[in-house]
C-alpha cells in the first residue's frame, strides 16, 4: 500500500526508501505484475511516492500541472529523479530497476479516500502500457497547489491548476477506474486475476 506522506525531507527519503526496499524483496524475474494500492492515500507530498515507485512506473514524462491559462509543467522520472519543468523535486540516491526488463502489469487500487498527490499518482498510471485500474472513484481533487506566507507566520494554500495525464487528459474532479469495483476483498482478488492473465 502506498501511503500519504507529509513532513520534512528527511522524512520523505526515509518513506521512499521503504517503499524501494518493499519492491526489491518482492521483486522475481518471472512476477506476472503489480499492485499499487493507493486506497486511503489522501495526499500531502506527491514526488517521494512517484521517486518510490519509478521503478514501476517506467521512466519518462508522468503527467503534467496546467495552469488557468492552459500551460502546462510536465512532471516526470528519470534515474530516480522525479522533476518538475526540469527542476528536481526529489531524488533517490540509489535507484532501482526491476528484474523483468520491458513495461510491467499494473493493477491499481483506488477509493474515495484516494485524493489530492494520491490522485497524482492515479494520474501517472493512466495511459501507461499494461495498466488497469480498479476500485471506486477517487475524492476528486487532482490540483496544484501554492502557499503563500502570510504576515502572521501562517500560510494560505490556493488551487492555481489542475493534473493532466501524459496522454494530455485534464482531471479536474473523481478519477474513476477502470472496472468499479465497491467490495475491497473482491477487488484485489479481480486484480490478481487480471495480473495472471496472459
Amino acid at each position: 500500500m502506498l501511503e500519504a506522506l507529509g513532513g520534512t525531507s528527511e522524512e520523505a527519503r526515509t518513506y521512499a526508501d521503504a517503499i524501494v526496499d518493499q519492491i526489491k524483496s518482492q521483486d522475481k524475474a518471472d512476477l506476472k505484475g503489480w499492485i499499487v494500492d493507493i486506497r486511503d492515500n489522501g495526499g500531502e507530498n506527491m514526488f517521494p511516492m512517484l521517486g518510490a515507485i519509478g521503478s514501476i512506473l517506467g521512466e519518462g514524462i508522468l503527467g503534467y500541472f496546467q495552469t488557468p491559462d492552459g500551460n502546462r509543467v510536465e512532471w516526470i522520472y528519470l534515474d530516480g529523479e522525479v522533476k518538475v519543468d526540469g527542476i528536481t523535486n526529489f531524488r533517490l540516491p540509489d535507484p532501482y530497476t526491476l528484474l523483468k526488463e520491458g513495461s510491467p502489469k499494473v493493477a491499481v487500487l483506488t477509493n474515495g479516500a484516494s485524493g489530492s498527490s494520491g490522485e497524482a499518482v492515479v494520474i501517472a498510471f493512466r495511459g501507461r502500457p499494461n495498466t488497469k485500474s480498479f476500485g471506486t472513484a477517487t475524492c476528486g481533487r487532482p490540483t496544484s497547489n501554492v502557499g503563500y506566507p502570510l504576515s502572521n507566520n501562517s500560510t494560505l494554500f490556493l488551487t492555481v491548476g489542475f493534473m493532466v495525464d501524459r496522454n494530455g487528459n485534464v482531471y479536474e474532479e473523481s478519477i474513476l477506474p477502470d472496472e468499479i469495483i465497491t467490495d475491497n476483498d473482491l477487488m484485489l482478488e479481480v486484480a490478481k486475476e487480471w495480473l495472471r492473465m496472459l
